[in-house]
């Protein structure tokens, strides 16, 4: 069998077989092997395709997806977008805060039911939690009314009464369509769940683009992301229609047992998504827009987009499936070296492209905003560099997180949770004082604290002292590669040519990058084992992750 063909056979036996188990139905004692034989929806040429797809498209959805945010951000002026950025920071907040575990028991029994060809009992499940959230979301709605003058008062939000019902119906549009994904996704549909995506960003690309021509308030550009959203809706609702409406059988209703486990499931995941509260973003950005003024949480929200967008690059997002699917493979049993090699490259190609991209954004940060946002948000370059480190640290929880489910320590998962309430406190008490230097102290010694607490309990299969000679090597290289954009400056005025000029240097100084001796031969074997065939023999002809002997 193939690399590639391997790779995508463990992803379905992991996707669709948890740990062996299914529900007591009328096949519960079918074995791993007869899975795909028996269901024409998951079959090893669909995951090939699905993976193909969802590259390609999330890909295009990304491009799209940052296109628009620098335009919104050329549009907006920074207190415009302070008030954006705080009326979207209730949208994760609510989202979890409601969530009812019903986005994650989607994700985790409709796989299962699609593999049963439980038809019915897929319908049922779809519209109980369509019911419940539209049931939550008007319930809140209500209670919120009461109290709305109130409320954008705290905000200083009372001039911008008028963008309440816009995001209204943005949150109720996002909710459902979050909730309607994971039954393309059980169906293998990632050509269709991945591909409105695209569509919503070419909408909200258009429209921006129309927006920065007419010279569009934000009153107004708020209706571009009301009719994405109503648009993205739509499309996922009419997909899974299509896909259910011709579909039956063969049991009516949840024997009481299968009841029970998905109710169980759920008050866990609800739990677990209201927990993690207060560590986002949003929760930094309300508790700003409260004891600040949006231009703040504007420069905040800035940084914190960027960020964002450079998780977003790195590989393993990119391929999260696959590689999550190599590490699982080998089940519980697995020795500490066999982890410990995997997680050190996983940690290596989340950072193989987050440091580079650190250095070249902090060398050419004051020639990028001047030349793309003229000159806005130039003078918060601290705030940016801030954040962006911590991310680049916060980053490798992944890999951990990965370790403490691949061990069965969910329980520690769970008390890193509490690590939350100290970034809330943290939040109240210095952000009064000290600012955005307060936001920015709480939430990222909030991250590091709870790295380091994960990370205690799998040190064994985390041996990030192996980590050395990579990061010394990336820094030493990155580091005089930053300081070589630096002089740039002093020979090209120019900030567009300037920037363009770094930008092609950081280029092609990445590929040079991508040949040094950054693998061990375990981690560049089992890099290419992910890749799958076609990609891994590009990588070897480029001389990508060979294999030269660094642990």
């Amino acid at each position: 069998m193939m690399d590639g063909e391997y790779s995508m056979r463990c992803r379905l036996e992991k996707a669709f077989w948890h740990n062996g188990r299914v529900f007591p139905g009328h096949d519960g004692h079918q074995q791993a092997g007869s899975m795909v034989a028996d269901n024409n929806y998951i079959t090893p040429k669909r995951a090939r395709r699905s993976a193909r797809d969802m590259l390609v498209f999330r890909s295009l959805s990304g491009g799209g997806n940052a296109l628009a945010i620098f335009l919104l951000l050329r549009i907006l002026s920074e207190e415009e977008y302070g008030v954006y950025s705080l009326f979207m920071s209730v949208l994760p907040i609510m989202a979890a805060a409601l969530s009812m575990g019903l986005a994650g028991t989607a994700q985790r029994f409709l796989p299962e039911l699609v593999r049963r060809r439980e038809f019915t009992l897929v319908k049922r499940l779809v519209l109980t939690i369509m019911l419940l959230r539209v049931t939550s979301l008007l319930t809140v709605g209500a209670v919120a009314s009461l109290w709305m003058d109130e409320l954008l008062a705290a905000f200083s939000l009372s001039a911008w009464s008028m963008l309440v019902l816009p995001f209204a119906i943005i949150i109720f549009c996002d909710f459902q369509s979050r909730l309607l994904r994971p039954t393309l996704v059980a169906f293998l549909d990632m050509r269709v769940a991945t591909s409105n995506q695209v569509v919503f960003a070419l909408v909200k690309l258009a429209g921006y683009a129309i927006g920065w021509w007419q010279g569009w308030s934000l009153a107004v550009i708020v209706w571009v992301d009301v009719c994405a959203m109503v648009i993205l809706l739509l499309l996922v609702a009419l997909a899974c229609w299509q896909r259910l409406k011709q579909l039956h059988g063969p049991s009516l209703r949840f024997e009481p047992s299968e009841r029970q486990k998905l109710v169980r499931y759920a008050l866990y995941y609800s739990f677990n998504d209201a927990s993690g509260i207060p560590m986002g973003k949003a929760t930094d950005q309300l508790f700003i827009g409260y004891f600040l003024e949006p231009v703040m949480v504007a420069a905040y929200a800035f940084a914190s987009t960027l960020n964002k967008l450079l998780l977003r690059l790195t590989p393993v997002r990119y391929f999260i499936e696959i590689l999550r699917t190599v590490f699982f493979a080998a089940g519980n049993s697995v020795g500490h070296d066999v982890v410990g090699e995997r997680f050190l490259l996983l940690a290596k190609l989340v950072w193989i492209l987050m440091i580079p991209v650190y250095f070249v954004i902090v060398a050419l940060y004051d020639p990028l905003t001047a030349w793309l946002l003229a000159g806005k948000y130039q003078q918060y370059d601290w705030v940016v560099f801030t954040m962006l480190g911590v991310g680049l640290i916060a980053a490798i929880e992944m890999p951990v997180t990965l370790i403490l489910q691949l061990r069965e320590r969910s329980d520690l998962i769970f008390f890193g949770n509490f690590f939350a309430l100290y970034n809330l406190l943290m939040d109240w008490w210095l952000i009064p004082i000290m600012g955005l230097w307060g936001a920015l102290l709480a939430t990222g010694s909030a991250l590091c604290f709870r790295l380091c607490f994960w990370w205690w309990f799998v040190r064994k299969d985390a041996p990030v002292q192996r980590l050395v000679p990579f990061l010394g090597m990336t820094l030493i290289y990155w580091g005089a590669c930053s300081a070589l954009l630096s002089l740039l400056g002093h020979w090209i005025e120019a900030d567009m040519w300037y920037a363009l000029a770094g930008i092609a240097v950081g280029v092609l100084a990445g590929l040079l990058y991508l040949r040094l001796p950054l693998f061990s031969t375990a981690e560049s074997q089992l890099a290419y084992e992910s890749m799958g065939e076609r990609l891994s023999t590009w990588s070897r002809r480029l001389g990508w992750f060979n294999a030269r002997g660094v642990a």
